[in-house]
């Protein structure tokens, strides 16, 4: 807490002015290795470390200094090694995401992220019920969160499969198919969406909070906090100045995110999750004997419990301009006028 963390969280404030980082795609990626080093520390200090991590020094400088993380054999405690299937597998996958990002993100472009259009004013407030349930605000909500899902998963299968295939080192697979494949709330947060993130906001804040209150209710709302500020905390990045034309006159892109938004969007995640505990302690859906439905149909629920407030968590990137720096790397179709 005196050195190591108020590092990570100053670091790119004055690294992405040093190095002139002018995507903000890049940008973000610039902010995820100490934010996570961050948290880390956190599962460190209060001394909630995956068992592996801390049995040699070498162990302990490759876990916390990747940004993808390593997955450790449980028998032998060491690195597990990747097979020539698994090397495949995050090729593959990572192929896949490719094309469709180029798809859903050329689509997406060419309608500002919004190809849903609707008659209800947007002005800006967090109250208007009626756009929350409108069917395009729901669509183009669904829409940016497969997006971002998207961009997110590519951009860190591409690094699990360099490290796969270059070291031969098994890493963690950051999504398992969160927006088609989740059956539950807590099976989305905590098994699906961002397993990165999850791991260690479950070491470093969850774990922590509840061996101190020993309730997993205090616990799990104090991690879905911890993941609102750290949302917040790339917002504040977002609004730095980025170069746009550095000719005799420099001029400089400047984004105002409008604050608060992503916190309530996680504030109203992690509401849902105590709710869901609540029903299964009870074992409600027995009780009103509730069918099971088809994976698919129960994802779709579990989505649009999220889908019309989505906007809280997607619309400020979408604002600052992320998926349209994100898209310089990939190939795009455009409409010739």
């Amino acid at each position: 807490w005196g050195f190591v963390v108020p590092f990570a969280v100053a670091f790119p404030f004055y690294a992405i002015p040093y190095f002139d980082v002018q995507n903000r795609a890049v940008l973000v990626a610039v902010a995820a290795t100490p934010t996570l080093i961050g948290f880390r520390c956190l599962e460190a200090l209060y001394g909630f470390s995956p068992p592996a991590v801390e049995d040699s020094l070498w162990h302990y400088c490759i876990y916390y200094s990747s940004v993808i993380e390593f997955v450790f054999d449980d028998k032998t405690r060491l690195p597990a090694v990747a097979s020539k299937g698994e090397v495949y597998g995050k090729g593959k996958t990572f192929a896949i995401n490719f094309v469709v990002s180029c798809l859903l993100l050329s689509f997406m472009e060419a309608f500002d992220y919004r190809p849903f259009q609707y008659d209800i004013e947007d002005n800006g407030g967090m109250h208007c019920f009626s756009r929350f349930i409108h069917p395009g605000h729901i669509a183009n909500n669904f829409l940016s969160a497969v997006s971002t899902s998207l961009t997110i998963s590519t951009g860190t299968v591409a690094f699990g499969f360099g490290i796969c295939a270059l070291f031969g080192i098994r890493t963690l697979d950051v999504f398992d198919n969160p927006m088609f494949g989740s059956t539950s709330v807590s099976d989305f947060w905590g098994r699906r969406w961002n397993r990165l993130v999850h791991g260690v906001l479950k070491r470093g804040v969850y774990k922590p909070v509840r061996k101190q209150s020993n309730s997993k209710t205090i616990a799990a709302l104090a991690a879905f906090i911890a993941s609102g500020a750290l949302h917040e905390y790339i917002l504040v990045l977002l609004s730095l100045p980025v170069l746009v034309d550095g000719g005799a006159s420099s001029k400089y892109s400047t984004f105002t995110p409008v604050y608060g938004k992503q916190f309530c969007f996680f504030a109203w995640n992690g509401m849902l999750m105590v709710l869901e505990y609540i029903a299964l302690q009870f074992s409600m859906p027995k009780a009103l004997n509730i069918p099971k439905l088809p994976n698919i149909l129960r994802s779709l629920l579990v989505v649009l419990m999220a889908l019309p407030v989505a906007h809280w968590f997607t619309d400020e990137y979408v604002k600052s301009g992320i998926f349209s720096h994100f898209v310089v790397g990939f190939p795009m179709i455009v409409k010739l006028n």
